[in-house]
């Protein structure tokens, strides 16, 4: 039995159109595997170069020296971070690090080494640690800082919101001062030693009776002058006003010869000087009186200051 082809379809004609079709095929099958193997490898290339230096924009390596020191020794902690200039920026890197619970003792610096393209930059932090969190009580002394970021922007990116990379730390041990040996073995001794009896260059007792004396007197003396000072002038010339002429006394009577010659400046100073006995004194409203008539404008006569005399007087009689 012979096969035969459709009528007016020739058989070679059916063989190149099926080739070509399984061609096409073919061709549409590895299209379609090249597309899926270059998307997935841009989308590695776009995170790769933060990750690494071979043949990437940007790598970043770190170290700290000496990764194993004792408590309280400063330590100096590094960034190595290589970029290619062509493609990121090298004025726009950017560190952000923490190294808690180290602090910075010394200002950060930073050096620059170009070859060709490529640029290096070497962060350098002095560090030190005096407290909690970094002593060698903590599990086997080690002390992990914080993961920091490298930030950088691409040349090309149009986008302009840059990029950046992970800054890991390698561990760092905090090693004791001192030995475990020398403080689980170590032998505590113990004496009993008989003190030399104290001594003093007077007796105690004696000291504190004669310091309380002296502080009474003293305040007895204050006392006395703040009574001399308020109260005593005045108690003194009431007491003696029976007995003996009292400064009010001696300065009326200095005002009453002056208001009868007609001296006028001196019947003023001789008023003034008995307002301020009557002051002295206590009574202050005739005081003022007195002050007021000595400086009036209109003159005193005999018969003004012999009236003041009088209610000065009489106030002093009945303040006895």
């Amino acid at each position: 039995m012979v096969d035969r082809a459709p009528v007016g379809v020739e058989p070679g004609l059916t063989r190149r159109a099926l080739a070509v079709l399984a061609a096409a095929v073919a061709a549409i099958v590895v299209g379609l595997a090249v597309g899926v193997v270059v998307r997935d490898d841009a989308k590695e290339t776009e995170a790769a170069p933060g990750a690494r230096f071979d043949g990437g924009a940007l790598a970043v390596r770190t170290r700290v020296l000496p990764s194993v020191h004792s408590f309280g020794e400063p330590i100096v902690a590094e960034v190595d971070v290589r970029l290619d200039t062509r493609i990121v920026d090298p004025d726009r890197v950017q560190l952000n690090l923490d190294f808690d619970p180290y602090e910075r003792i010394e200002v950060p610096s930073v050096r620059r080494v170009v070859s060709g393209e490529n640029l290096r930059l070497t962060y350098r932090y002095r560090l030190r640690c005096l407290g909690e969190g970094c002593d060698p009580s903590g599990v086997l002394g080690a002390v992990d800082f914080p993961t920091g970021r490298v930030r950088f922007y691409y040349r090309a990116d149009p986008t302009g919101r840059g990029a950046f990379s992970e800054v890991d730390w390698p561990d760092v041990t905090v090693t004791s001062r001192v030995a475990s040996p020398a403080v689980t073995k170590f032998e505590w001794r113990a004496e009993q030693e008989t003190l030399a009896a104290v001594t003093y260059r007077s007796w105690p007792r004696l000291t504190a009776i004669l310091l309380l004396l002296l502080a009474v007197a003293l305040a007895g003396a204050a006392a006395a002058l703040a009574w001399m000072a308020w109260g005593g002038r005045r108690k003194t010339a009431v007491v003696l006003a029976g007995t003996s002429r009292t400064p009010l006394e001696v300065v009326l009577e200095a005002a009453r010869a002056a208001a009868l010659n007609g001296d006028l400046p001196r019947r003023r100073r001789a008023l003034e000087s008995v307002a301020r006995e009557l002051g002295e004194i206590g009574l202050v409203d005739l005081a003022a009186d007195a002050r007021t008539l000595a400086w009036s404008p209109a003159d005193a006569t005999s018969a003004d200051v012999d009236e003041l005399a009088r209610r000065s007087e009489t106030a002093v009689e009945r303040a006895l």
